[in-house]
């Protein structure tokens, strides 16, 4: 699967950007308050979808609050509209060894435009807390690591689990 992400996004060893934008989609409006953003999830409090045969669960309370209150303090409320969206419609979702909990973790990602010219590339990544079953843990924009986008378009075939792209 990656093959196909590497064709798309790659050329001599550097991330084709223009591509990118090209595949981005607005970045979606945030949401206000606590009931704005459970509404999108049927005003559950915990959200279970199966993306592949993944099971993924999403403590929606942490995951509004971590917007503010997040490891770094930074400031990413602007960006709670993108969660759902990149749960149910990502570009590519790969499945790496995170080292530093130690355990097996689903990154997805996917580019948004911001003023027609900006761009932002949001990675959500969950954690496995059993066999096939992964536990929200964070959403950040890596606008400024293109490093790690280029580490996830180069994944191996076997780590892919997705690439939008990849019949096309």
């Amino acid at each position: 699967m990656s093959f196909k992400a590497k064709q798309r996004y790659i050329s001599r060893d550097r991330i084709i950007i223009s591509k990118l934008l090209q595949d981005s989609i607005p970045l979606p409006k945030r949401h206000r308050n606590w009931q704005s953003f459970k509404k999108q999830f049927n005003n559950q409090s915990t959200y279970r979808y199966n993306f592949k045969g993944y099971d993924i669960i999403v403590n929606l309370r942490y995951a509004f609050k971590h917007f503010t209150q997040n490891t770094y303090n930074e400031q990413r409320s602007h960006l709670n509209g993108v969660l759902y969206d990149i749960l149910h419609n990502p570009l590519l979702v790969i499945k790496k060894y995170n080292n530093k909990s130690k355990q097996n973790s689903l990154q997805f990602y996917k580019p948004y435009k911001k003023d027609s010219e900006l761009y932002h590339m949001m990675m959500f990544q969950v954690l496995e807390v059993q066999e096939n079953v992964y536990l929200y843990k964070t959403l950040y924009d890596v606008q400024n690591s293109l490093n790690k986008v280029y580490e996830i378009i180069k994944t191996v075939d076997s780590n892919t689990i997705y690439f939008k792209y990849e019949n096309k």
